[in-house]
């Protein structure tokens, strides 16, 4: 099923922007996030390549606010990243 994935589009990968929308949009409790009961809530991000744009900023913000990210790099994809964001 991986395999079998598209990239959604765009021209540079911005993962930082994608953290910040999970923190405010996906992650919120209007989306069903149940963290005000203490559920626990876990984002695995998938990345292929270096992003753009800042990483460490967006997912500390997620930290804080008791998600807990899991980096998975692929291919070409920052290491130094992969850990800011995990």
């Amino acid at each position: 099923a991986v395999n079998q994935l598209q990239l959604a589009g765009g021209r540079s990968l911005n993962t930082g922007a994608a953290l910040k929308f999970m923190k405010d949009v996906v992650m919120s409790e209007g989306y069903g996030s149940r963290s005000a009961q203490d559920v626990p809530q876990f984002l695995i991000v998938l990345a292929a390549n270096r992003a753009m744009d800042n990483v460490k900023e967006p997912a500390g913000e997620l930290k804080t606010e008791g998600v807990v990210p899991f980096g998975v790099g692929v291919k070409n994809a920052d290491r130094r990243q992969i850990e800011e964001i995990s």
